[in-house]
């Protein structure tokens, strides 16, 4: 197992300094009793028994799903009817605003319907499986009203802590929910707002406080473009990535994504039963979820399935890891030592597998800290059909449909190695990371990395912090690791974020818009910067008590209110810019320009309360860096194309 510093910059998807701790929801009220958002869906959860696997002793937990713990059905609930059958769903009473962190809270009545199945739940021979569409109707009501248990990863214990998270961990996951206002019914065919969580495809779920998606509905309709909001589960970690030669000849890679893919045709099949439209739907996600943007965008080569109509890709990434001779050796030996460790290294390790207990799994995912390892996409030539670098380049993403693409200001404060001094060190850490392909970090690149990278600490991330080293790493201090962090995240976030938008505006029938967060938020010192998932809770305008709390200032609610707007806009009619045109934004909200090839513009998301607000930026700064990072990670790095910039200067 290789040391964690060298495994921190592997993990693109990981909220390393912000991980996603998954809380809790759904006490048992009386029959027939209407319910409180604040006691059904971002309940603060009991802060007893919290284990080693981030889950709670079980008489502590509060998702235990419909399967096990239904909520009895009263003849008050709503109810849908979709194609398999019936389910009653939840009344939620306004929000209070003095019950939450940030002072508001929201105006409307709204129904939930809480952990439907989309597939066939992947237990026992299911286990290591294609997801599977249901096979079964019923003619009862059957319950809606619980977050089923979230999908078994691993996660880091010290950022779940307490009184955010008790929540129960399995397979029984394959579910999503649905938020909407309460006067909605079938046939008002309502834009859908699909959320796709983060979490380095190694743990996170659709039950995070952080993703409550009341308050996006509300301020839908407060800006008179009501929308339905849907979150969903899929396999993380081992059991929806599993990697290695084995599962390549099995066909079962990157099942996280044919889960995602398989809720999405079900979103399409039901969502009208919901009163949503199923040509207005659009998914989003962060992180490990922005990464399935792009691999939703390109899959199967770009086919267009007409599942959406318009994406928003925050903080995504090139998710398809290279097959290097590093990383496939790795993949084989982390499956060999599943397999040995739980008596199936004989014969076929696969069948043997889905036989074992669930424990077993956790047991050997915690010993082997399965977290920070290549549980992730890999090309699997059907839906990963390629490098998903290589699928844009090409050309090779849906073409209809518009896409907003964030990243935030300082993304590689999360994902820089620290403890380094020099380029050297620098060029090292890149190898150990994995992100490149095979043999080209040579000394041509070395020359070129530190002349377009140049040893000056004062200018790299955190962008707002000025002059100085950042603090001590396990007691540490590297003299490069503002450098290191500019460099990663260039890698990892910026210059793929750049590349895709680029790529989508030369070769997109629809529109392209681009920005990034630069604001500093609640409680956040200078030298961490606008780091790694902090934008989630302003575009989700969620005022509670989080891990990532908005909090409780002026300009904190202020820029959430203006993205919100943004992001809602966008989803119910492909125009971010629609609310402010219309005017329920106030006045002083700025034009969203469209990105091109030629302008490069997008906005800089900031209020900082001393007269700085968002404002349109050029999309040119480091740009050479990023073309190199970019070269590198798709092979086509020339070193007389830099030699020749060189020159010029």
């Amino acid at each position: 197992m290789r040391s964690l510093w060298k495994l921190l910059p592997l993990v693109a998807g990981l909220h390393l300094a912000v991980f996603c701790g998954l809380s809790a929801a759904l006490p048992s009220p009386a029959p027939g009793t209407p319910l409180d958002l604040p006691s059904v869906l971002f309940s603060r959860a009991s802060s007893d028994a919290i284990n080693s696997n981030n889950t709670a002793d079980c008489t502590n937990c509060t998702n235990l799903g419909n399967f096990v713990n239904p909520i009895p059905v009263t003849s008050s609930d709503p109810v849908v009817q979709v194609r398999n059958g019936s389910y009653a769903g939840l009344t939620i009473q306004p929000i209070a605003a003095s019950s939450t962190r940030s002072g508001f809270g929201t105006n409307r009545t709204q129904h939930a319907f809480l952990g439907i199945p989309y597939a066939q739940q992947p237990i026992d021979d299911l286990r290591f499986r294609r997801p599977r569409s249901l096979n079964s109707t019923w003619n009862d009501v059957r319950s809606a009203k619980r977050y089923s248990e979230l999908c078994f990863g691993v996660g880091v214990d010290d950022d779940y802590n307490p009184p955010y998270v008790t929540y129960k961990l399995g397979e029984r996951c394959l579910t999503l929910n649905v938020v909407r206002p309460d006067n909605v019914k079938q046939g008002d065919d309502l834009p859908v707002f699909v959320w796709i969580h983060g979490g380095g495809f190694s743990f996170g779920g659709s039950g995070d406080r952080r993703y409550n998606g009341s308050f996006v509905v509300d301020k839908s309709v407060e800006l008179d473009q009501p929308v339905i909001y849907v979150s969903l589960n899929y396999r993380v970690n081992v059991l929806g990535f599993p990697v290695g030669d084995e599962a390549e000849q099995e066909g079962i890679q990157n099942l996280g994504l044919y889960d995602q893919r398989l809720a999405l045709h079900w979103i399409r099949e039901n969502i009208g039963a919901f009163g949503g439209d199923r040509d207005k739907v659009s998914i989003l996600g962060e992180s490990a979820g922005g990464g399935s943007m792009l691999l939703h965008l390109a899959a199967y080569g770009g086919r267009d399935d007409k599942l959406f109509r318009s994406v928003v890709v925050q903080s995504g990434y090139w998710s398809s890891q290279l097959a290097t001779k590093n990383t496939t050796a790795e993949w084989n030996q982390q499956w060999g030592s599943l397999s040995e460790y739980a008596n199936c290294a004989s014969g076929s390790s696969i069948e043997c597998l889905r036989k074992v207990p669930l424990d077993t799994i956790k047991q050997w995912s915690q010993k082997n800290n399965a977290t920070l390892s290549a549980f992730n996409p890999v090309v699997d030539g059907d839906l990963v059909e390629e490098d998903l670098q290589k699928s844009f380049l090409e050309g090779k993403f849906v073409k209809n449909a518009s896409v907003l693409l964030n990243n935030n200001l300082d993304e590689g404060i999360s994902f820089g190695v620290r403890g380094v001094n020099n380029t050297n060190d620098i060029v090292n850490a890149l190898e150990a990371s994995q992100a490149l392909p095979d043999g080209w970090l040579n000394s041509d690149v070395r020359s070129d990395l530190a002349r377009i990278y140049p040893d000056n600490e004062d200018i790299y991330a955190p962008f707002q912090a000025g002059a100085g080293l950042l603090p001590p790493t396990n007691g540490i201090i590297g003299m490069n690791d503002r450098r290191s962090c500019a460099i990663f995240g260039d890698l990892r976030f910026v210059g793929p974020r750049r590349q895709a938008a680029l790529a989508l505006a030369k070769g997109s029938n629809k529109s392209i818009y681009v920005s990034r967060f630069d604001q500093l938020s609640y409680k956040t010192p200078v030298n961490v910067g606008a780091q790694h998932f902090q934008e989630v809770a302003y575009m989700f305008r969620n005022p509670l008590d989080t891990q990532n709390a908005l909090g409780p200032l002026t300009k904190d609610v202020e820029l959430a209110d203006e993205m919100a707007s943004y992001w809602i806009s966008f989803v119910a009619s492909d125009d971010p810019n629609r609310a402010k045109e219309e005017g329920k934004m106030g006045g002083g909200a700025v034009e969203w320009p469209k990105y091109t090839v030629e302008g490069k513009k997008g906005l800089a998301w900031v209020r900082d309360g001393l007269g700085h607000k968002t404002k349109v930026i050029k999309d040119d700064y480091r740009t050479e860096g990023m073309e190199l990072l970019m070269a590198l990670r798709s092979g086509s790095y020339d070193h007389n194309t830099f030699k020749a910039k060189r020159d010029e200067l």
